[in-house]
């Protein structure tokens, strides 16, 4: 569905600010992580990567989530559905870390929050 990224080396450099001038290593948060409320990583693991301004989301079981980053804060990033199996494009979601390893992240439309726990 997608081609296999290149240059993920440079874009783990990459930085983006917010217009406070915090600086958010967006880069630092890409690898696996899991949706699993217990942070078990042998299920629920999605590998996260960046490419300009898009994550991609690749799950267990084959697929592939694409979202735009469309804002950046201090303590987290939103982003917009641009392609999914299971949910519309378009589809808002708020990203508040926690730490370098936890997150919550929260469904826009629906209110949906759930954890997300960084696999190491």
């Amino acid at each position: 569905m997608r081609k296999r990224l290149g240059g993920l080396a440079i874009l783990a450099f990459m930085v983006l600010s917010t217009a406070a001038g915090a600086q958010i290593p967006l880069a630092s948060y890409m690898g696996a992580w899991t949706t699993s409320p217990t942070g078990d990583c042998s299920r629920d693991t999605y590998v996260w990567s960046l490419d300009g301004d898009l994550i991609t989301f690749r799950g267990p079981r084959g697929s592939v989530d694409v979202e735009r980053v469309t804002a950046l804060r201090a303590d987290g990033f939103t982003t917009s559905t641009v392609a999914s199996a299971s949910n519309r494009p378009g589809t808002r979601w708020d990203y508040q870390i926690q730490g370098p390893d936890f997150m919550q992240i929260r469904n826009l439309a629906t209110g949906r929050l759930f954890p997300a726990t960084r696999c190491r």
